[in-house]
């Protein structure tokens, strides 16, 4: 299985440098990947796809996610995404749990949960890596990690 560094986790989430740094300060499941090497499984980006949407399109505090976090990662990192498709994540950041809902019919929740159908997330992230292949998989040769005018540039 693949592994990737932040430079491509960043491209693949959408996300600046300074906001994965944070992130991974402050959610203990990724705390532990530190430094520039290829530390991040497919799992931990699907987590962090989800992270994303919950911050980006919830409003949602990051810090709010830490009871959640371990089990989001946890669940995006077992048994691959086949395990994933078609369903739909059911997250209750009151109680800290996450469950994997397969099928269409997802049930009302009693409490109050955020659902995150993962379908379009792993198609997604499935033709980004098509597109980056190259880029991705070519990465030993002859690429300088820094190369010239890539230090500094904003999108």
């Amino acid at each position: 299985s693949m592994f990737y560094t932040p430079q491509q986790v960043r491209k693949l989430v959408d996300v600046s440098g300074e906001t994965l740094r944070y992130w991974r300060k402050t959610l203990t499941a990724v705390g532990g990947r530190r430094g520039y090497a290829p530390c991040f499984s497919a799992g931990d980006v699907l987590a962090l796809k989800i992270v994303r949407l919950l911050v980006k399109g919830f409003g949602v505090n990051v810090k709010a996610l830490e009871p959640t976090a371990q089990k989001l990662f946890d669940v995006c990192r077992s048994g691959g995404w086949g395990r994933l498709q078609g369903s739909t994540l059911m997250i209750r950041p009151d109680t800290g749990s996450v469950e994997v809902v397969l099928g269409r019919s997802v049930p009302i929740p009693g409490q109050p949960a955020w659902v995150i159908p993962v379908d379009g997330m792993i198609s997604a992230f499935r033709e980004a890596l098509m597109s980056e292949s190259d880029d991705i998989r070519g990465n030993g040769g002859g690429h300088h990690r820094d190369s010239p005018g890539e230090k500094g540039t904003k999108r």
